[in-house]
């Protein structure tokens, strides 16, 4: 599957979605390992659009590579990246559920 940003946008109204596109560059992003959980999030939707991703919620690991859409349970989690550049388009429904 390949798939734009606007793309994405476009199927989610910004009435009930909030969509966030990251850009992460491999090189600045080795202080996972000194520091660990990046944070809590809630659950989405995440599209890689370009390299490949883990997401560690707890004892899941959930993959994601280019072109990939996968669901995201939410909570504390880690991010790990492959080798390359990193983006990503994570999409969450509103109103947040707490």
């Amino acid at each position: 599957m390949t798939v734009t940003y606007e793309e994405i946008k476009a199927l989610y109204p910004g009435s009930t979605h909030r969509v966030s596109r990251n850009f992460i560059k491999s090189k600045e992003f080795n202080w996972i390992e000194d520091f660990g959980p990046m944070g809590t999030m809630m659950p989405c939707t995440c599209y890689v659009l370009q390299g490949e991703v883990t997401y560690q919620f707890g004892d899941q690991k959930i993959n994601i590579s280019e072109g990939e859409c996968k669901e995201l349970p939410g909570g504390e989690y880690t991010l790990h990246i492959g080798e390359g550049d990193v983006e990503i388009v994570n999409v969450w429904k509103l109103p947040f559920d707490t």
